[in-house]
């Protein structure tokens, strides 16, 4: 699994958002240095650094498409600029 995970151009991850509403990323695929520039451990120790590299006027969007669909236990499939 590994090896195909390593080779897709996405980046896989598996977050936990905790009670208070902090988001942890537990897992992140190396594709994340190559696609979005972010090193998977950078992203892995401070979730937020994904936010650094949003679009501004994309942020906000993206957020509350995160939220809502964690509200309704479903995937997010969010495209940003």
């Amino acid at each position: 699994m590994d090896h195909l995970i390593r080779h897709l151009p996405a980046v896989i991850y598996q977050t936990t958002v905790h009670g208070d509403g902090r988001i942890s990323v537990d897992h992140i695929s190396e594709a994340c240095n190559r696609i979005l520039g972010l090193a998977a451990a950078d992203v892995m120790a401070n979730a937020s650094v994904v936010a650094s590299i949003i679009h501004p006027e994309d942020l906000d969007g993206a957020r509350m498409q995160f939220a809502e669909a964690y509200e309704r236990g479903e995937d997010c499939s969010v495209q940003l600029r």
